[in-house]
């Protein structure tokens, strides 16, 4: 899936709203609306509904997480493992794209 970056608050129906998910739509296929909900996109519909139910799972399992303590994010050899996992079983993953960056954070699912 990849990073999952977060858009600002707009007005829902308002024209900004698109303009508010602009600067994301090439690094993310999946983007949070400040105060909405989620915005998904994938080569299908079943690809992006997908990507909802994980971001959904996720944010249930952070909050989850958050209410029994706190969270500890993946330290990088973690994330590595993980991600080399995913690209043996065959799941693409922007990160492990030839020239991307295999930095991660807390917001990268």
């Amino acid at each position: 899936m990849g990073p999952v970056r977060t858009a600002k608050y707009v007005t829902p129906g308002d024209k900004r709203l698109g303009e508010s998910i602009k600067p994301f739509i090439k690094e993310s296929n999946t983007i949070l609306l400040g105060n909405h909900g989620v915005v998904c996109y994938g080569p299908d519909l079943e690809d992006a509904y997908y990507k909802l139910e994980i971001v959904d799972a996720y944010a249930r399992i952070l909050l989850l997480t958050k209410q029994l303590g706190s969270v500890r994010p993946l330290g990088a050899t973690e994330m590595s493992e993980l991600l080399d996992l995913k690209k043996r079983i065959g799941f693409s993953d922007p990160r492990t794209e030839p020239g991307a960056s295999m930095s991660c954070s807390g917001s990268d699912l």
